[in-house]
């Protein structure tokens, strides 16, 4: 290991199981709307979803970036009947061992994916309450060894700390900044986006 792999260890394990939680996160959303509403988000559809999700994900970056993804987002929950609370308790379950902090971006994340589905796959308001609730109940012990049989790949299962460079998921303007270490893990958080860009499609199985 070298001397710059070494010292960005901690940073990286952190990147990584930001990244792994949040596709956890992600998966498990898919596997409901699988579940829910079978007809509506067969196995081609939910591939879909996915490619649909890394487009929303650029979209963010944007608006993050012009530091208007916070209001987009509280935009987006009120026309989509999305409660707050609801995906701030599903969030908290399955991410327990996470900082209030983290917390708040994961729940951002779910948001995100869930005003996509609303607004770019038609769930309406009384669906949107029934998909909420359902993941209230969801227990999925392994969401992204789940999500194969939708035809889509776990590639976190490929992916190992030592391919992960925390850097990356910098913007530029704060790679000067020295982070605090749980600045460092809300980094890692809010790269998912990111990372769910650049690699999700990539590693999607077609037909």
């Amino acid at each position: 290991m070298t001397n710059r792999k070494f010292k960005d260890y901690q940073k990286n394990r952190l990147a990584f199981i930001a990244i792994s939680r949040n596709y956890e996160l992600l998966c498990t959303i898919l596997l409901t709307l699988n579940k829910e509403f079978p007809k509506q988000f067969y196995s081609k559809r939910c591939i879909e979803w996915i490619d649909t999700y890394a487009e929303s994900c650029k979209t963010a970056n944007e608006q993050d970036r012009d530091g208007v993804l916070d209001f987009k987002l509280e935009q987006g929950v009120k026309r989509c009947s999305i409660d707050v609370d609801k995906i701030n308790a599903f969030v908290a379950r399955r991410c327990s061992d996470f900082s209030k902090d983290n917390k708040t971006v994961l729940a951002a994340n779910v948001k995100l994916a869930l005003i996509q589905t609303a607004e770019q796959f038609g769930v309406g308001a009384k669906r949107m309450q029934r998909l909420q609730e359902a993941l209230l109940a969801e227990r999925i012990a392994k969401p992204a060894e789940e999500v194969s049989k939708l035809g889509i790949k776990n590639y976190i299962e490929e992916t190992n700390v030592g391919q992960v460079d925390y850097r990356k998921f910098q913007y530029k303007e704060k790679m000067k900044v020295t982070l605090q270490e749980q600045k460092e893990a809300r980094a890692g958080l809010e790269a998912f986006r990111r990372w769910t860009q650049e690699n999700v499609p990539q590693n999607i199985e077609t037909e």
